[in-house]
């Protein structure tokens, strides 16, 4: 549950402040804009999620399932989904997520396989 100082040492994301469920990070949004997160862990929302995920992700909140540990992987590739749904905007975002699943299936869908990519990739504060 708690956040690792890996998670920063790329200054992707800064923890701004932690209470006992909930994270509130920044993240990179486009051009110089941050994007204030809260990750929210063992919420009800989490709850409410299929069985496979362990998070999903509604504008800047991330809300994590509570059998789910918060770990790096974790945090970038809902972040990406952060930074998805700023660059596309709420209704195109998620008519495109849908059809994309749709189309593809959850783990085809261009979203997610963007999503894992963030999960591995290093990106340099400049």
């Amino acid at each position: 549950m708690i956040l690792t100082g890996n998670i920063y040492k790329a200054g992707l994301y800064r923890q701004i402040s932690r209470m006992s469920r909930i994270r509130i990070l920044r993240c990179r949004g486009q051009g110089s804009n941050t994007i204030r997160v809260k990750v929210v862990h063992g919420s009800w929302i989490a709850r409410l999620i299929i069985p496979h995920m362990a998070a999903i992700t509604i504008w800047n909140r991330i809300y994590v399932r509570s059998s789910v540990p918060i770990n790096e992987r974790l945090i970038r590739h809902e972040v990406c989904h952060v930074q998805q749904w700023h660059r596309l905007g709420p209704l195109r975002f998620i008519s495109s997520y849908l059809w994309q699943s749709l189309l593809h299936g959850y783990r085809n869908n261009k979203f997610e396989i963007e999503a894992r990519e963030a999960e591995n990739r290093i990106e340099r504060d400049s």
